[in-house]
């Protein structure tokens, strides 16, 4: 009896070891993909902001026509007026988009912090980890939660 209890042990470590490891392999997959959205986000906002640079640039280059225009008659300086109002309003417009996409929340590893709290929930309490299903991710219950639910659904 006592050479089947350090197998039985040493089974249920590696089992629990090899949870650990599959769990960690997971969390880190999770900031692997946070990262890559982070940095296409972040590429997402630098390219509005050259964007909004270069049209502040002919914006500028147009106001400089503009004035120069001032001495001329005709409907040339209500046209160039017009261009120059429209480049300076797209340059505002792209600056405006590229600053609040950087103002937005989530930071980094928002999802892979989450998981991890679950999982120390999880491990402290009586909600089995989140597994994947049709309608999203949610905790399951266990023990006698998970009884109730199933007396609920029949009842």
């Amino acid at each position: 009896m006592s050479t089947t209890e350090p197998a039985g042990l040493l089974g249920s470590l590696r089992r629990l070891l090899a949870g650990a490891v599959e769990t960690a392999q997971v969390r880190l997959d999770l900031l692997a993909v946070e990262l890559e959205q982070e940095k296409r986000r972040l590429l997402e906002a630098l390219m509005l902001a050259a964007g909004a640079l270069l049209l502040l640039g002919v914006g500028l280059v147009l106001a400089v026509a503009l004035l120069l225009m001032l001495l001329q008659e005709g409907y040339r300086l209500a046209a160039l007026a017009l261009l120059t109002a429209a480049f300076l309003g797209g340059a505002g417009m792209l600056l405006r988009l590229a600053r609040d996409r950087l103002a937005s929340p989530g930071g980094l590893a928002a999802a892979s912090r989450a998981e991890l709290a679950r999982d120390r929930q999880s491990l402290a309490g009586g909600v089995a980890p989140v597994q994947p299903n049709a309608g999203g991710l949610e905790p399951q219950p266990t023990g006698r939660a998970a009884a109730r639910a199933g007396e609920e659904r029949r009842g």
